[in-house]
């Protein structure tokens, strides 16, 4: 029991010596709950890094799995919406008229996804994205809503997260991560 202690007395020697036994336990305890705290330390920190190796390994997987490239972006999809704990996710890639074509969607409506199949790029967050190749994000959803005839989701507490899809310097595309607001 690491918080016992020995009574103080009054005794001659006795005394000295529970003082200095209870300086011990006392350290003793501190040392206990450091070491305590070191290990959760280090438990989350190998977590973390496992988890990351999952994110890798599922990754890698999808490379080597995909048909094609809707396919490989939609295995990704799934696991970029998993690291975040996103509400919903897209993926979309820039077309040769600049628009924005749906490739997958996770967690949205049929309805939403029917009218978001092919959006202008130049009118939202994503047409921002494909041209900055700079990671923006947005508290409010209402102009995905109204490019989308009709509300995403049945609350506003939603924040958008898009993050430009690139290769060899080159933005194709744009994954947007829904979230909840006080996630962020």
């Amino acid at each position: 029991e690491l918080a016992a202690r020995i009574p103080l007395t009054d005794r001659g020697g006795l005394k000295e010596l529970t003082e200095d036994i209870n300086i011990i336990s006392d350290k003793l305890q501190g040392l206990s709950l450091d070491m305590e705290a070191q290990v959760r330390k280090q438990t989350d920190r190998i977590k973390h890094e496992t988890r990351s190796l999952e994110i890798l390994y599922d990754v890698a997987a999808s490379i080597s799995n995909s048909r094609d490239l809707d396919d490989l972006l939609t295995r990704f999809l799934h696991t970029l919406k998993e690291v975040v704990h996103a509400r919903a996710a897209t993926v979309r890639l820039l077309t040769h008229d600049k628009q924005m074509r749906l490739v997958a969607s996770i967690g949205l409506s049929d309805g939403a996804i029917a009218h978001e199949q092919i959006m202008p790029s130049q009118h939202c967050l994503c047409g921002q994205v494909v041209a900055d190749g700079v990671i923006r994000s947005g508290t409010g959803i209402h102009n995905c809503d109204h490019l989308a005839g009709a509300p995403l989701f049945p609350t506003d507490d939603i924040e958008v997260i898009a993050v430009p899809l690139q290769y060899r310097e080159r933005t194709l595309g744009v994954y947007n991560l829904f979230v909840d607001r006080q996630q962020t």
